[in-house]
């Protein structure tokens, strides 16, 4: 079956071998399309594919291309966070090389970046939140220090100190974390101890002055000093606790928990630009911003004028105006500025 690159789905499987104009295979018969694949279609201006009649759904498509391998190495990382907090609990201090074990194990498994962070963005998980965060925090950590240009060395002790960041959170009575409702004032008062305790717990386990301790500290401070627990500012935040602050506020906002559904891709994004002028830094979220829009690229969107069309173009001078297709048209919301996108639909 023909159709327009507007009408493709995550999921549709491919009817025939596709090239560019110039003859470059781009992609094989039967592959089943990711995010990725239709930005490569997008990027080399193909317009029109074959696809089979069959469609594997999203949730077919997430289990064959990222089960069995991919799961058990991020549960592996997951046990790995849940058997730190235990250490923390029974004799208040951690194990560096245990860290970097279980750390390095995840990053090394995965293929390429794209596979990694497609496999994070389709999670739905809620049942193990504490963890979960302080794993899918370590890798954005990773990928914002990547896309900052650092090395790769570099890039790695970034990740850990975000895989660590919420260390502290083990000395918080259970009753608390877990609470299935949010939390009361004395209750946060008691939960935003969570970076000096890491703070402590990581000065004892690693040594003074080391950057884990500085992160698990600042991860919570902003830049207009609105942050806790020191309500630090500017320059005052080291550049890896602002890295980690990044990673951690779209995790939360991106996760369910279960007092809160997750928020879609393009309202999280927002919130960070938002954020980016005066409580984040401003570099760090503009360039995690910008390498997460092409997860948008193919999303159905409703318009504030009743209307609602695929995005097909993402626009890196104006993040949020991007180009949507409407059946047979095209809308360049940066253009058309009277415009917005209300919110990304579901399939």
């Amino acid at each position: 079956m023909r159709i327009s690159l507007a009408e493709l789905k995550i999921g549709d499987v491919l009817g025939g071998d596709v090239y560019n104009l110039s003859g470059l295979h781009l992609l094989p018969t039967d592959k089943i399309i990711s995010e990725e694949d239709r930005g490569k279609l997008l990027k080399h201006n193909i317009d029109y594919i074959e696809i089979k009649k069959e469609k594997i759904s999203g949730s077919k498509y997430r289990m064959r291309t990222l089960y069995p391998k991919h799961l058990q190495i991020y549960k592996n990382a997951i046990q790995g966070v849940r058997d730190l907090f235990q250490s923390v609990r029974t004799e208040g201090i951690i194990s560096k090389d245990f860290v970097k074990e279980r750390y390095s194990e995840l990053l090394l498994q995965f293929q390429d970046e794209q596979d990694l962070l497609s496999f994070l963005l389709h999670l739905n998980r809620k049942d193990e939140y504490t963890y979960e965060h302080c794993v899918q925090v370590g890798i954005f950590s990773y990928f914002i220090a990547t896309w900052l240009g650092l090395d790769k060395e570099e890039a790695i002790l970034i990740g850990e100190t975000g895989y660590l960041h919420d260390i502290g959170k083990g000395k918080v009575d259970n009753a608390i974390l877990l609470k299935p409702d949010r939390l009361s004032n004395d209750e946060f008062t008691e939960m935003k101890k969570h970076t000096t305790y890491g703070y402590e717990i990581l000065q004892e386990s690693l040594g003074d002055n080391n950057i884990f301790a500085i992160v698990a500290l600042e991860h919570h401070e902003r830049l207009n000093g609105s942050g806790y627990p020191l309500q630090k500012i500017c320059d005052d935040i080291h550049f890896y606790s602002k890295i980690v602050a990044v990673a951690d506020i779209f995790d939360a906002m991106t996760s369910n928990r279960i007092y809160q559904e997750k928020k879609n891709l393009l309202y999280v994004l927002r919130e960070l630009h938002r954020m980016s002028f005066g409580e984040l830094d401003a570099a760090i979220t503009h360039t995690f911003i910008k390498n997460l829009l092409p997860h948008l690229i193919g999303k159905k969107v409703a318009l504030n004028n009743g209307q609602t069309g695929i995005i097909v173009m993402t626009n890196l001078l104006d993040f949020f105006r991007p180009l949507i297709q409407l059946d047979d048209e095209f809308l360049d919301l940066s253009v058309h500025t009277y415009i917005d996108i209300v919110s990304i639909l579901m399939d």
